[in-house]
């Protein structure tokens, strides 16, 4: 099947999938036909991602089975039909979109202006989606992944925390256009399934402002630099987007009308959240947090819904176990613990093959806090949005993922606006998404997870529609437009010149004669060794590597060996016993190591830096000189210090790696 078609069908299954959920909860009705598409697409998404992990914990994820999936959710297409019958009244916005014309057709030069700097942002992002992936995060996991699922023709256990027991329910979409359309259907589908979000925020923002400001916000959210880094990769923050926007101005739909279908269609969106990221758990509670206020009544009608709360608050809680349970299910099945590794500790887990009690506190004491550099108080709870944009605290990665300045550049417009209407605040139809977000950040800040800024990504596209609400209504009455417009503007084209430089390495390979080898060896670190590992090893062979952004582009079996996320082969600093790591690496079939950067071809010998994965090379090094490996290849290798930016950052040092190969016979050990 081709690229093309896969991502097309996908897309049908999607929207038909979703027309079909938002049907049964007797919603679909009250959408025009762009918010009936975007509404559609975020809910499909979710329920195809649901659908295949049953399908793949059975094993039925062959071919023509994955195809026959699609097919099936696509005809649920027919279930929009009377939204493109006709145009729909715009009751919440007060006002009735035009027979015939299309909801984002621009009526001014600046509507037209936005709406070719929308073109120009896609077309970045469709240079990406025609070169093949290099981030490294969805080379070691979320490609990697659906890529051994699909060649195990089934889901499979893998026993590493943080990238292995996790939630993958959108990698689950991965998985059927890598099965279906190969590699560019892949790329295709995640850059496709990433413009949903900002799709989905322009039609959010139809609901409370006119068309250019919707199309100002859209772009912007488009071009937030942690959209363009993760926005065409498999990286799962600008499609969980999709979740946090439905799902918090559901919760509000359902507080302003009482209609049970909203509660359930919130729940089902909370559930999809946590069935792609742990975070997603924090969500959940958050959008509870609206249905347990019972905030105040706008309406006769409003007041008369807010009575029903708890039997809504019952149901929304039931959607979310039904849509999200199924990860936790299996986490829980294989090593007793439903958030793997998080609860490993509190429910006194007996040591296990997969982990044990002495890893789990290296894990939490050494991984974790490398992620989460920033204190846990109420100082940089309330500065964490600053610091993280202005001092560009390197683990917080904002230099790259960060949410650029349009939230600072409005936010005195925004904040403003809160004064003026705070009478009316609470009664406001942005109550309850404002208040999501915000119960979302509070949960996530003070939980001590991670503190990477593009974890908050899909709860910042609610974010941007209730800052340019409430700063456009502001300044619209103080006669103030201009200057908020030039603080978008001035946003949108420092973002947009960040979509053109991070173009340019993708327009690099699209319009030139480039290979993909060529492609892949100039922007995946260490990348010399695979042309040589996928063409003599076989399909019997199995290599152990610690760079894990290589497992994607290997073609024989491989087992990624992190240190502090796995013990099946244990090369922490707890390791002692060289015998135990050969016998581990037996056990697991390993054939071939690749050691990135300590083999020395002058003198044969693996050798010492001092550096990472110490405990390993000390080993390799034992079982050497026992005869027990043999350096098969030595190559010289690179790491990439940014693919953006290759001219200022080239690389960051050459090394020298070798494949080595375990001895079976020989070894004196």
């Amino acid at each position: 099947m081709t690229a093309l078609g896969t991502v097309l069908l996908l897309f049908a299954a999607c929207l038909g999938a979703g027309a079909a959920v938002l049907a049964c909860v007797r919603v679909l009705g009250d959408f025009d036909r762009g918010e009936a598409v975007a509404w559609s697409f975020a809910a499909g998404f979710g329920v195809i991602g649901w659908l295949v992990f049953f399908a793949a914990a059975s094993g039925h994820i062959r071919w023509a089975e994955m195809l026959a999936l699609c097919l099936v959710a696509a005809a649920g297409m027919i279930l929009l039909r009377p939204a493109f019958a006709e145009a729909k009244p715009r009751l919440r916005a007060g006002r009735r979109a035009t027979p015939g014309r299309l909801p984002f057709a621009p009526r001014d030069w600046i509507g037209r202006t936005l709406l070719c700097a929308i073109a120009v942002a896609l077309f970045f992002d469709v240079l990406e989606g025609m070169s093949p992936p290099a981030d490294a995060d969805s080379l070691a996991y979320h490609f990697a992944l659906p890529k051994q699922f699909v060649a195990a023709g089934r889901l499979e256990l893998v026993p590493r925390a943080a990238t292995g027991l996790v939630p993958l329910l959108p990698q689950m979409t991965y998985l059927l256009a890598l099965g279906l359309g190969g590699e560019q259907a892949l790329t295709l589908w995640t850059m496709a399934s990433g413009w949903m979000a900002s799709a989905l925020v322009f039609v959010v923002c139809r609901r409370s402002l006119g068309l250019n400001w919707s199309l100002a916000a859209a772009l912007i959210y488009l071009t937030t630099p942690a959209m363009l880094y993760g926005g065409g990769t498999g990286q799962v923050e600008a499609r969980l987007a999709l979740f946090a926007l439905a799902g918090a101005f559901a919760v509000g739909d359902a507080v302003r009308t009482g209609r049970m279908g909203y509660a359930v269609l919130a729940g089902l969106m909370a559930g999809f959240y946590a069935g792609g990221k742990y975070f997603g758990l924090l969500f959940a509670a958050a959008c509870a947090v609206p249905l347990l206020a019972r905030l105040p009544a706008h309406s006769r009608a409003s007041a008369k819904a807010g009575r029903g709360w708890f039997p809504r608050t019952l149901v929304y809680g039931l959607a979310v176990l039904v849509a999200g349970f199924q990860w936790y299910g299996w986490n829980w099945y294989h090593t007793g613990d439903p958030i793997f590794p998080g609860l490993y500790a509190f429910l006194d887990i007996s040591d296990s093959a997969l982990w044990d009690q002495e890893h789990n506190a290296y894990f939490w004491n050494v991984f974790v806090p490398l992620q989460s550099p920033a204190p846990v108080n109420l100082f940089w709870f309330l500065t964490y949005p600053f610091q993280a944009t202005f001092d560009r605290v390197a683990m917080f990665q904002s230099a790259r993922t960060g949410f650029g300045p349009y939230g600072l550049l409005v936010l005195p417009f925004a904040v403003a606006g809160v004064w003026r209407f705070r009478h009316r605040l609470l009664s406001s139809p942005l109550a309850a998404p404002a208040a999501v977000a915000l119960a979302f950040y509070t949960l996530w800040f003070f939980s001590g997870v991670s503190q990477l800024i593009r974890h908050l990504l899909p709860v910042y596209a609610v974010l941007v529609v209730c800052l340019t609400v409430a700063a456009s209504r502001w300044a619209a009455e103080r006669r103030l437009v201009r200057p908020l417009a030039a603080a978008a503007g001035l946003a949108i084209l420092i973002q947009l010149g960040g979509a053109g430089v991070v173009g340019l390495n993708y327009a690099r390979y699209v319009f030139s004669s480039e290979s993909r080898e060529d492609f892949l060896r100039r922007n995946v670190g260490r990348f010399a060794p695979i042309p040589w590992i996928n063409a003599n090893l076989t399909q019997n062979d199995r290599i152990l590597l610690v760079y894990t952004p290589l497992v994607y582009l290997i073609e024989v079996p491989s087992y990624p060996a992190e240190e502090m996320i796995q013990i099946l082969v244990d090369h922490s600093p707890r390791a002692r016993d060289v015998k135990r790591f050969l016998e581990q690496l037996k056990a697991q079939g390993i054939t071939h190591l690749l050691l990135a950067q300590k083999v020395s071809p002058e003198t044969g010998t693996i050798i010492d830096t001092g550096d990472e994965d110490l405990r390993l090379w000390t080993f390799a090094e034992t079982l050497r000189r026992a005869g027990c490996l043999t350096i098969m290849k030595t190559f010289e290798t690179r790491r990439i210090g940014s693919r953006t930016l290759a001219a200022f950052q080239p690389v960051s040092g050459a090394e020298t790696g070798g494949v080595l190969r375990l001895e079976t016979e020989g070894c004196r050990l």
